[in-house]
């Protein structure tokens, strides 16, 4: 009733002003201005709360409250009701107020919306130009071939592979540099569900550990190109299977915390022997061997030296960068031309250490060898990590694979210098690279 009291007030003064007829016959308005937006919305609110003329005249007892309101308003008593209608005209000019500014943006030229997304699109182009310059210099081959096939098509794309082969480095970890310098040579199929724990070749054939409890340990034999199980036998279900290495006519796997390994005939894969073992951690990781001793790793800083007579130690060594930091969570290892390569777990480098002094003398970065896009599409575990070493002496080959990969990898090593121009390989091989272009 007071906001009713309020407009009442208003459209009487007014009446009067203009000498309008008696109360009752005409509604009153607010003064509004209606041909601004403010005053159209305003307009309308009012509408919504006044009583129309045929109430009015309908009902005796509803025209005399309101004439009794507007005495007492005269009389200074209305007052106290004016904070409510108060209340309704402060909205209403906000909500004029926010129309005001809705429509005000609305109506921003289009050629002014298209120039700020413009700008914004240049902003972008700006931002991955630089992106693609910073990678291009730290080496990041995938990202600067990328760069190099989309920005030019006028034979630039070559000239992008002399720059990373001129300047191969990836990463940098304790002061030892990691290149990659390798030639992709083949790409095989391998078993996803393998858990590859240990990798050897010999005769042909690639033999492979694998790990997990519940009976997914294993030792197996694989056909080299079409990843092909050809021999296999399970370990028992309480055991984690590791590493493996082949001696002679013989298969030697360890497992992980159980302290236990096993000896298998080479043919048959008839069990030959269990024995016992120990490491400054208790568990067994990787194993390989230099042709006098067995070479064995425990996930810490050390290679412990075996007499495979007696699978005992005689002797470890500390294996070190070259700032003097420990290597820890040595893995998969094997022996190459003297030197042993180690995986590191969750690491993409191949270390190669100088097993008399446990230095680490060069890295190998094999970040690029299965892309991280196309893992992400791949691999479903985060235990999916690069590890298994094995060497081929009469190609001097590697093959590389990883715990759960699809692929198994043949790759050969560059040891040019990283700054010789002229000697450092590429990246990778050609059809490496055809495949990052193609993602």
């Amino acid at each position: 009733m007071s906001t009713r009291a309020l407009r009442r007030s208003i459209g009487r003064k007014d009446k009067e002003r203009k000498g309008s007829g008696p109360r009752g016959t005409s509604r009153p308005q607010l003064p509004v201005r209606s041909n601004s937006r403010g005053g159209i919305l305003a307009s309308t609110v009012s509408k919504l709360f006044q009583p129309s003329a045929s109430d009015m005249d309908a009902d005796t007892s509803t025209r005399n409250a309101l004439a009794g309101i507007r005495r007492r308003k005269a009389g200074g008593e209305g007052w106290r009701r004016m904070p409510r209608a108060g209340i309704v005209v402060f909205f209403s000019a906000l909500c004029a107020a926010l129309l005001w500014a809705g429509v005000g943006s609305l109506a921003q030229p289009p050629a002014a919306a298209g120039g700020a997304r413009a700008n914004s699109t240049r902003g972008r182009g700006g931002s991955e130009s630089k992106t693609r310059t910073r990678a291009s210099s730290a080496g990041a081959a995938a990202t600067a071939t990328a760069a190099g096939t989309s920005a030019r098509q006028d034979g630039s794309q070559e000239t992008a592979s002399r720059n990373l082969s001129r300047r191969p480095e990836l990463k940098t970890r304790g002061g030892q540099l990691a290149f990659a310098r390798f030639s992709l040579l083949a790409e095989y199929p391998h078993d996803q569900h393998a858990f590859t724990q240990g990798l050897c070749y010999n005769g042909g054939f690639l033999y492979e550990s694998t790990g997990l409890y519940g009976g997914k340990s294993t030792v197996r034999k694989v056909d080299t190109e079409t990843g092909k199980v050809l021999q296999s036998v399970k370990l028992d279900d309480k055991y984690f299977g590791e590493g493996m290495v082949i001696t002679d006519d013989k298969i030697h796997s360890l497992t992980w915390r159980s302290k236990v390994g096993f000896s298998w005939d080479l043919e048959t894969f008839e069990p030959q022997e269990q024995f016992h073992f120990n490491t400054m951690t208790g568990q067994g990781w990787g194993i390989t061997t230099d042709g006098e001793s067995l070479i064995v790793s425990d996930g810490s800083e050390f290679l412990f030296f075996w007499d495979p007579a007696t699978m005992k130690e005689t002797r470890r060594v500390e294996v070190k960068l070259k700032d003097g930091r420990p290597l820890k969570k040595l893995n998969e290892l094997e022996v190459v031309k003297g030197y042993v390569f180690a995986n590191v777990w969750f690491d993409d480098n191949l270390y190669k250490i100088d097993p008399a002094t446990g230095e680490v003398v060069d890295a190998y970065n094999f970040s690029e060898l299965y892309p991280k896009a196309l893992q992400k599409k791949e691999l479903t575990s985060r235990e999916a990590v690069l590890n298994g070493i094995a060497w081929d002496p009469e190609e001097d080959v590697l093959y590389l694979t990883g715990k759960l990969w699809p692929r198994m990898y043949k790759v050969k090593l560059n040891d040019a210098k990283a700054d010789d121009d002229e000697k450092a390989g590429p990246v990778s091989s050609d059809g490496s690279e055809r495949r990052r272009r193609q993602q």
